[in-house]
């Protein structure tokens, strides 16, 4: 699928709900990807930031759906080991970069600006769930990726958790059996 900018972000899908209530409904777009302890630690995230605090070290690090968490800028705050793996970087090249800006996306033509998209979208109280071809340095890989808004109860802005789930080798044997 190419990602160019004529691929806009789903708008809408879950509208001023708040952080607990955007993770659980993300479980049930992602079963068995990580399931309620990714999301409880995506949760503490959001609480820490809207605290004014950055999240702990392994808050995202160690949950292999939750590849990291934004700001509400949609700047690289956090990152977990498996996705710094995929583009041989380590925590200090992608913190401070704007998420469109890092190493996962800028190797695939038309990607960072469909990232730059999703994060406003997202800036905006939209969802957006894709499923997108990569290009990094473990080779090309298919992603069920989503970004979604986190809030706090007084439904501000306070961050953005991306996720994104590997499903080249699920995708890749169905089309060579076709």
């Amino acid at each position: 699928m190419a990602a160019g900018r004529g691929t806009r972000a789903a708008r809408g899908a879950d509208r001023g709900r708040t952080a607990g209530a955007a993770g659980a409904a993300a479980l049930h777009r992602h079963p068995g990807s990580g399931g309620q302890a990714a999301h409880r630690r995506t949760d503490a995230c959001a609480r820490k930031a809207e605290r004014g605090g950055r999240p702990a070290a392994g808050d995202v690090r160690n949950q292999p759906a939750v590849p990291g968490y934004l700001d509400s800028e949609g700047i690289v705050r956090d990152a977990n080991a498996a996705s710094l793996a995929a583009i041989g970087c380590n925590i200090g090249d992608v913190v401070g970069k704007p998420f469109w800006e890092t190493p996962w996306f800028t190797a695939t033509p038309g990607l960072p600006e469909f990232v730059r998209d999703a994060v406003d979208a997202a800036r905006s109280g939209s969802t957006l769930r894709r499923v997108l071809w990569v290009h990094l340095p473990v080779g090309r890989r298919r992603f069920d990726f989503t970004l979604r808004p986190v809030f706090n109860a007084r439904r501000e802005l306070i961050g953005i958790v991306p996720e994104a789930v590997d499903v080249t080798d699920r995708i890749e044997p169905l089309q060579q059996a076709a």
